[in-house]
């Protein structure tokens, strides 16, 4: 399934909303125009020159934070009007956008889900800098698998069977996307990808469902706890993941704010490496 292309914020399909829903994921094609992606690969290409001081070795992934100043188109793709759009029809009116990040990739990626419980879920836009395919690193995904629950890691029906084995050996689908293209996927959804070239950036611009009930609040709380330890250690030249600017900047807009106001109110900036410190 793909977008009809063009750079509206109208919005996508209802056939293409309940491909989504009922598989777990949706390619777009072109969902970014050139002269965005510039944009994009400009900004990306400055948060890893500021944010790291070594230059990528090509054996361990790195991975910035694009929620400042320095880069303001993508600390903005969360409230951009098609990203948001979208998000909306696939996931619900309901969602609380989180982060944009990127990362440089390394080899395989096992497969995983972006989520630890069906208690904590949402959905995110992955959008790949360059060109991958089946044999170069393309997100390969198992179709509706968002639909079993998995409450620990020992009693998700494909835990002990699938992740032991290589992403190739595993019956998937392969979601080849071009620069500029973006995969929405539900995070429950078992994904992975094989042979990529180390080095190969991807973005991803990621929403929260709302939480609905304690125990999803905690969940989601866990989450930043185990986000700001993991940036801590980071090598990075920082050690947090959100600048104060763009949580309590003059120009946070009302939308986001919403966000930043329900997620500080079940404790989710508390977490030592989540916000920048004065």
């Amino acid at each position: 399934m793909t977008s009809n292309g063009g750079h509206s914020a109208v919005g996508i399909s209802g056939e293409q909303v309940r491909f989504y829903q009922t598989f777990g994921y949706l390619v777009l094609k072109s969902f970014f125009s050139p002269e965005e992606l510039k944009v994009i690969c400009s900004e990306v290409d400055c948060a890893f020159e500021e944010q790291h001081d070594e230059p990528f070795d090509g054996n361990t992934r790195r991975d910035v934070y694009l929620v400042d100043e320095l880069t303001p188109f993508c600390a903005g793709l969360l409230e951009y009007p098609r990203c948001l759009t979208a998000a909306k029809q696939l996931e619900g009116e309901d969602i609380l956008g989180h982060v944009c990040h990127a990362a440089e990739c390394v080899g395989d990626s096992d497969w995983h889900r972006d989520t630890k419980t069906s208690f904590q879920s949402g959905m995110g836009f992955r959008c790949y800098l360059d060109p991958v395919d089946a044999d170069s690193g393309a997100l390969q995904v198992m179709p509706a698998s968002h639909r079993i629950p998995r409450y620990y890691d020992d009693d998700d029906p494909l835990w002990a069977g699938v992740v032991p084995l290589p992403v190739k050996d595993v019956p998937a689908t392969c979601l080849a996307t071009k620069p500029g293209d973006v995969v929405a996927i539900d995070f429950r959804i078992w994904h992975g990808s094989y042979g990529g070239r180390p080095g190969r950036r991807m973005v991803s611009i990621d929403y929260f469902d709302n939480p609905r009930n304690v125990r999803s609040e905690q969940f989601l709380c866990e989450q930043a706890v185990s986000a700001g330890k993991a940036q801590l250690k980071a090598k990075s030249g920082r050690d947090y993941i959100f600048a104060r600017n763009w949580l309590f900047g003059t120009a946070v807009s009302e939308q986001r704010q919403q966000w930043i106001s329900r997620l500080g109110d079940i404790g989710y900036f508390d977490p030592p490496g989540v916000v920048q410190q004065d």
